[in-house]
C-alpha cells in the first residue's frame, strides 16, 4: 500500500537555517534530512510505493523524487488540474455507487484500494507528484538548454547532417539480390526519369516534389517528398538506413575536397565505428575509388525499359529476368550498396543506340555535369575482363569526368538502399545532397543553424536556418521544424533523463530552488546512487556503441559480398548483345560464363 507523505508541503512550513543541514549523524536506518526533518528509509520507500527488492534503483527513484519536489513550486496551474482529478476521482465513485446500490464512501473506499492508497490526501499527494514531475521535465528541456549546451552537446558529438534525397523505389521481387537485383519497366523509366530532369536543368526541390517516393513522416509538416526532398536532420544517432548515413559518411572522410585531413579525421572520429578493426577494414573497402553511374546508362535504362524480347521480338528461352537489358544496366550501376555518382560520359558506338549526342550535349549545357575536385578523378566501374567466361572486373575510369549536381553546385550522392519487407518495409535508390554539412563549418555556425528560433511572425523564411529552411509564413510549419530539432537533440544524447535528475538533485542538495528546502542525503546512499547513474550511463553509450558497431560490420559485410560476387554480374555490352541475338546469342555466352 502506497502511503504518499506529503513532504514538501510539511517541511516548506518549516523555517531553519540551511546551513544547519551540516553534521548530522545518519542513525536508525534515516536515508535523509528534509530542512532538519529526517525520513526514514522505510518511510520514503512506502511513500513512493517502492519495496526492497528494487534495491538501489528505488533509491535512486526516490531521491528522483524528493528533488522534483523540493525544487518544483506548485502552481496555480497545477493546483487547478490536481483538484480537476481529484473531482474527477470521486465523481467515478459517486457513478459506481449509483450503479452498484453502494454507498459513495465504499466506492471511494474500494477505488482508494486499488490505486494503492488509504486517503484522498494521499492519492492528491501522487497526482502533485505526477505534475510536478512533468514541470520539471518541461522546465529541464528549455529553449534556453535547447540553444546552448544541447545544441552543443550534439554539434560536438553527434554529427548532424541537414540532408535532402528523393526516393525511387522498387515494387518488385528479388530487388534485394545483390548480382541479380531486378527491377520492373515502371522502376526503370523512374530512375532514368529523375536523374534526367536533374542532369537537364530542374532543381533537386522540383524534382523530389513530383518524384520523390518517402512519405514516411510523424508530422505531416514533415514529409520528404511534399518538402522539397528536406528529410531533416540525420545525427549519428538518427536510425536511417546504413547504406544512406554510412554513405555520407564516406563521402565526407574520404572524397570531400572541401574538408582538410583533420576535417576528415574529425568525421571517422564522430561517425565511423569505435571498433578500430571494424573502421580499418571498411577504410580498405571504401579505399581510393568510388563507382561511377555514366548517364548514358541512366538513358540505357528508360531506352530498354520494355524490352523483354530478343531483336525479333521473340522470347529469349535461356534467358532470366536479370539477362533483361534494363536488369543488366540496373546491377552494374544501380544495385551497388555502396556510394556512387553520377558522370557524363561521351557517346560511343557501345551506346549510340541509347544515348544520343543531342541527350549528352543537352545535359552538358545544363550546367548541372561540373569537375568535382577529389570525386571527378577517382571514379571506377564494372566492365567485362576481355576473357571468355565474361567476367566483370572494377576498372578505373582513367580520366576525370565531369559530376551530377545540384543547382548549388554540390554533388548528388547515389546511395542504392532498403530495409524490412512488404508494406514494412522498401528497396530503392536515394539521390542525396548535403544541405548542411557539420564539418565544413564552424561549430558555433553549426549550433547557429540548429537554432529553434522562428522567424518573425508574417515574414518569409530566409533559409538561413533549419527552421527557416521551407520558404513559407506558416507558424504550424515552422513550429514542426523547431520540434524536428528538439526531436533530433533528444536523440542524439543518451543519458538527458539522467542528467536532469543530477541538475534537480543538485538543487535540492544545495537549497537553490523557489521553495527553499534544502536536502542532505546519507553519504553512503548518495554514493551508491551516484555509481548507479554512472552505471546506468555508461551502460546506455556501451550498448549504442556496440550496436553502432554492429550495423557497420553487417555494412561491411554487405560491401565485402558484393565486391566478391560482382565478377558475376553480366557485363553491361556483352550481356545486352547476347540477350539481343536470342536464343543462340544468349546460350553461347551463358555457357562461356558456366565454365569459368
Amino acid at each position: 500500500m502506497k502511503k504518499r507523505l506529503a513532504l514538501i508541503s510539511a517541511v516548506a512550513l518549516l523555517t531553519v537555517s540551511l546551513t544547519s543541514c551540516k553534521g548530522y549523524s545518519y542513525q536508525e536506518d534515516i536515508m535523509l534530512y528534509i530542512n532538519d526533518q529526517p525520513y526514514t528509509t522505510d518511510q520514503l520507500f512506502k511513500s513512493y510505493g517502492l519495496d526492497s527488492t528494487t534495491g538501489v534503483k528505488g533509491y535512486y527513484t526516490v531521491l528522483n523524487n524528493v528533488a522534483v519536489e523540493a525544487s518544483i513550486v506548485k502552481d496555480e496551474s497545477m493546483i487547478a488540474t490536481v483538484e480537476k482529478k481529484v473531482e474527477d476521482f470521486k465523481a467515478t465513485a459517486k457513478a459506481s455507487a449509483k450503479t452498484n446500490g453502494t454507498t459513495e464512501a465504499e466506492e471511494l473506499s474500494k477505488a482508494l484500494d486499488t490505486a494503492g492508497f488509504d486517503t484522498i490526501e494521499e492519492l492528491e499527494d501522487s497526482y502533485y507528484l505526477e505534475q510536478k514531475t512533468s514541470k520539471a521535465e518541461s522546465n529541464y528541456y528549455s529553449d534556453d538548454n535547447y540553444k546552448g549546451q544541447f545544441v552543443q552537446d550534439m554539434v560536438t558529438n553527434y554529427a548532424p547532417y541537414h540532408v535532402k534525397h528523393i526516393l525511387v523505389k522498387f515494387d518488385t521481387d528479388a530487388t534485394t539480390s545483390l548480382i541479380q537485383g531486378t527491377i520492373s519497366a515502371t522502376d526503370a523509366k523512374d530512375i532514368s526519369n529523375v536523374v534526367t530532369r536533374l542532369a537537364e536543368g530542374e532543381t533537386f526541390g522540383s524534382v523530389a516534389l513530383t518524384k520523390s517516393e518517402d512519405s514516411s513522416a510523424s508530422d505531416s509538416n514533415m514529409i520528404s517528398s511534399q518538402n522539397f526532398g528536406d528529410s531533416g536532420i540525420m545525427t549519428t544517432k538518427t536510425s536511417f538506413v546504413s547504406e544512406f548515413k554510412y554513405g555520407i559518411y564516406t563521402y565526407d572522410a574520404f572524397f570531400n575536397s572541401n574538408l582538410d585531413d583533420t576535417k576528415k579525421a574529425a568525421v571517422k572520429a564522430q561517425c565511423f565505428p569505435s571498433d578500430s578493426a571494424v573502421a580499418t577494414e571498411y577504410t580498405g573497402l571504401a579505399g581510393d575509388k568510388v563507382y561511377g553511374i555514366p548517364y548514358s546508362a541512366v538513358q540505357g535504362l528508360n531506352f530498354y525499359a520494355d524490352k523483354i524480347t530478343d531483336q525479333n521480338g521473340l522470347t529469349v528461352s535461356n534467358a532470366s529476368a536479370y539477362n533483361y537489358p534494363r536488369n543488366v544496366l540496373f546491377n552494374n550501376y544501380f544495385n551497388n550498396h555502396g556510394l556512387s555518382f553520377v558522370y557524363l560520359d561521351d557517346t560511343s558506338a557501345d551506346t549510340a543506340s541509347y544515348y544520343t549526342a543531342a541527350q549528352h550535349d543537352k545535359a552538358n549545357a545544363s550546367g548541372r555535369f561540373a569537375e568535382v575536385s577529389g570525386i571527378s578523378d577517382k571514379l571506377q566501374n564494372l566492365v567485362d575482363d576481355g576473357t571468355a567466361a565474361h567476367t566483370t572486373a572494377k576498372a578505373a575510369i582513367s580520366t576525370s569526368q565531369k559530376i551530377l549536381t545540384d543547382e548549388a553546385g554540390r554533388p548528388i550522392l547515389v546511395a542504392r538502399a532498403g530495409t524490412g519487407s512488404g508494406d514494412s518495409g522498401y528497396q530503392g535508390v536515394h539521390f542525396i545532397v548535403l544541405q548542411k554539412d557539420p564539418f565544413t563549418d564552424t561549430a558555433e555556425n553549426i549550433e547557429k543553424y540548429y537554432t529553434i528560433d522562428k522567424p518573425t511572425s508574417g515574414s518569409v523564411a530566409t533559409g538561413d536556418t533549419f527552421v527557416s529552411f521551407i520558404a513559407t509564413t506558416e507558424d504550424k510549419v515552422w513550429t514542426s521544424r523547431v520540434n524536428a530539432v528538439k526531436t533530433a537533440i533528444k536523440n542524439a544524447l543518451p543519458n538527458l533523463t539522467y542528467s536532469q535528475y543530477e541538475y534537480y538533485l543538485n538543487k535540492a542538495l544545495t537549497g537553490t530552488n523557489e521553495n527553499k528546502i534544502t536536502v542532505a542525503v546519507d553519504a553512503s546512499i548518495k554514493t551508491a546512487v551516484d555509481s548507479y547513474v554512472e552505471g546506468q550511463k555508461e551502460s546506455t553509450l556501451e550498448s549504442n556503441v556496440r550496436s553502432y558497431n554492429t550495423s557497420w560490420q553487417t555494412y561491411c559485410y554487405q560491401i565485402e559480398m558484393f565486391n566478391e560476387l560482382s565478377s558475376r554480374i553480366v557485363p553491361v555490352k556483352e550481356g545486352i548483345n547476347a540477350f539481343l541475338a536470342g536464343y543462340d546469342g544468349i546460350k553461347a555466352f551463358n555457357d562461356a560464363r558456366a565454365k569459368a
